[in-house]
Parts: C-alpha cells; sequence; structure tokens
C-alpha cells in the first residue's frame, strides 16, 4: 500500500499540467462558477460581467462586487460593498472567542469600494496579477479600541474606525513543477487619514498613527488535482502598528478552486 502511494504521489508530482491562474482579472463565462472555500469565488452572469462573493462570510458578514471585465484583456473594473455587522456581533462575547466586549454597543456598518485588477502574462513560469482598490465607510463610528484583535485577522477592518482606506496587492504566481505552481502575494492596507473623533482622555494610549498601515504575505502551493480542481497550501503573514505595539502575525492558509459548469 505503501508503496502504491508513493507511485501515485510521484505521477502527480511529474506529470505536465497548463498553467491556471489562481487570480484572474477576467471574468469567467457566463453559467461558470469558481468556486474557493477561503477567498472571493466568482460567478459569470452575463458577457463579461461576473459577482464575486465569499460563500462563507456571505451568511454573517456579505460581501460582494460586480466585476466588469474589458474583452480580450486581463483587465477588468468593480465595485461592492461589505456589511459586516452581523459578524462583529457574533464575535462579541465574554472570555475565551469573544473578540470584542459586550460592553461595546456596535453600530450598523458597511462600506463601498472601487477598484480594478490586471494580469500581466509573461509566459507559464511567471505571471503578475496587481489589485488595486479605494474603500470607503461612511458609517465609520466603530470605536477604535473595541477593535484591539480584529484587524490582527483581517487589517481591513479598520475601515470602519478609520472611514477610509486603500488596498494594493500585487501577486507572482506561474507553473512551478509538474501538477503544482507557485503564488506569492503581497498586499498593504494604507489609511492615509481618519474620520474618526478620539476622546481626550484617550490619545495618549491611541495616537493617530496607530492602525494606520498593514503588510500582508501570502505564499503558496497549489497543486492542480484535475483540470477543474486546485488545491492550496500555505501561510498568511501580517505585520502593523496596533495599539498595543509593532505586531507580526503568522497564520496557516488552505483554500481550494472547483470550477464549476451549470
Amino acid at each position: 500500500m505503501k508503496n502504491i502511494i508513493i507511485i501515485f504521489a510521484l505521477f502527480f508530482a511529474f506529470a505536465n499540467h497548463s498553467f491556471s491562474y489562481w487570480d484572474n482579472a477576467s471574468t469567467i463565462n457566463t453559467k461558470k462558477m469558481d468556486l474557493r472555500l477561503m477567498s472571493f469565488s466568482e460567478v459569470g452572469i452575463a458577457d463579461n460581467y461576473s459577482i464575486k462573493f465569499h460563500p462563507l462570510a456571505m451568511f454573517v458578514s456579505p460581501s460582494f462586487d460586480l466585476k466588469y471585465s474589458f474583452p480580450n484583456k486581463d483587465l477588468s473594473f468593480f465595485a461592492g460593498l461589505n456589511y459586516p455587522t452581523p459578524l462583529l456581533k457574533l464575535v462579541q462575547n465574554k472570555g475565551a472567542g469573544g473578540f470584542i466586549s459586550p460592553e461595546f454597543s456596535i453600530p450598523q456598518l458597511f462600506s463601498f469600494r472601487i477598484g480594478y485588477e490586471e494580469n500581466l502574462n509573461v509566459n507559464e513560469r511567471l505571471n503578475f496579477y496587481t489589485n488595486l482598490y479605494f474603500e470607503y465607510a461612511p458609517t465609520s463610528k466603530l470605536d477604535r479600541s473595541m477593535m484591539i484583535d480584529i484587524p490582527v485577522i483581517a487589517p481591513q477592518m479598520a475601515v470602519y474606525s478609520k472611514g477610509f482606506g486603500i488596498n494594493v496587492n500585487v501577486a507572482l504566481q506561474g507553473k512551478a513543477i509538474g501538477n503544482f505552481d507557485y503564488y506569492l502575494k503581497m498586499g498593504a492596507n494604507i489609511f492615509p487619514f481618519s474620520t474618526e473623533d478620539i476622546p481626550a482622555n484617550r490619545k495618549d494610549y491611541m495616537p493617530d498613527q496607530n492602525m494606520n498601515a498593514f503588510v500582508e504575505l501570502n505564499p503558496m502551493i497549489i497543486w492542480n488535482l484535475c483540470e477543474t480542481f486546485q488545491l492550496a497550501a500555505g501561510a498568511k503573514v501580517t505585520n502593523g502598528d496596533y495599539l498595543f505595539g509593532n505586531t507580526w502575525n503568522t497564520w496557516p492558509h488552505i483554500d481550494f478552486k472547483q470550477a464549476i459548469q451549470f
């Protein structure tokens, strides 16, 4: 049995495959869907139009993007919205498992974003993916002191206390060896100014420079099990200035992408 497993593994490790983007700026065809577990899925709704959504988070933090791709070009623009209030109330609890203390009142929060994404293909071994979007939260009334733990997991959540943010990502992806691809994404969440009103008695431990910028690093190895299924494993590393100081955090990152034809 052990020999069979080894032979099976070697077969996949040294088999040939055509490279498939993990991050793709072009919209997918109508009646097709790229389903992912831990990141945005995408479904084609018309020629050059698609909708992106998170299959798990949509039930507790609805987030949608409408995407338009220019014909015959790896370039697209998108606009979307996010409503995180149900998620924040879900993690509001005392003790272990609670990221937000019950003493805080969570307001109704939502944000709008607009941006673009593009692929620059050099060859099967090297593809550049860029993504840039601006996000505005008109109801940025979230007390920053209640967000101590939340931005550690999702730095972009700081927009709900800052009011405005810029997110930029650059990824390198391509064919590695056999049925494996490599993927390396570098990103930054920048909050150039703040609309929040900090009480005078909190300015000592809530200076304006806190939570103004975060960087992310996401290296992954992608296994192409077949033409329609990819399995990815890696890590997500974040760094930023929090209320408690500059901190690095590392999280395991496992995801998959399944192509579905309706």
